[in-house]
């Protein structure tokens, strides 16, 4: 379990990344409950597909373990003039996996790339509360807490708060980019 690589996504992981997003789901700390749960394999093949094809837009990589996806990460960013200069991700890692440095890996190729976009200011997040392990890893890489929205998800029969937290990072050119709708 030592060894993994961090690489964009391929076409061919949307089955492995769908898997990680239900179990993810199921442990409760994806934002959907897993009555709710929606993705198919082909809107995650889409998305894979989108991020490839607008590589200053959208960024999805992958963590692999000895030839298995074991995480990934997907941040998307805004396209409107007024919101282009920030975007959000969310990240998923199978539990087993988990405490071996694979989110910082994930988290240090995400910041390397965005510090690299022009225009691209800000990185945003969203997670619950009581993920004290998600929120230590991206206190560490100094992202802040910018609200906190209390009782917001209710799961299991029991509430928790959703933080929303941000991470303004470095950048030289901070001159307009097109969207990929322009």
């Amino acid at each position: 379990m030592g060894n993994f690589l961090i690489r964009p996504a391929r076409p061919a992981d949307a089955e492995a990344v769908r898997e990680i997003s239900w179990i993810t789901c199921e442990e409760g700390f994806g934002l959907a409950t897993p009555s709710e749960f929606s993705r198919t394999i082909d809107m995650e093949r889409n998305a894979i597909q989108k991020a490839g094809s607008s590589p200053a837009w959208s960024r999805f990589l992958t963590a692999e373990s000895e030839g298995k996806i074991v995480g990934f990460l997907h941040f998307i960013r805004r396209t409107e003039d007024k919101y282009r200069h920030h975007g959000s991700f969310g990240m998923s890692i199978l539990p087993e996996y988990r405490s071996h440095g694979i989110g910082a890996c994930l988290l240090r190729e995400l910041i390397g790339w965005a510090e690299q976009q022009p225009g691209l200011e800000k990185i945003t997040l969203e997670v619950l509360a009581g993920n004290k392990s998600a929120i230590h890893l991206y206190e560490k890489f100094m992202f802040q807490e910018e609200g906190r929205l209390q009782n917001h998800v209710y799961f299991k029969k029991s509430f928790d708060d959703l933080l929303l937290m941000a991470l303004f990072v470095s950048y030289t050119n901070l001159e307009n980019p097109k969207s990929p709708a322009d």
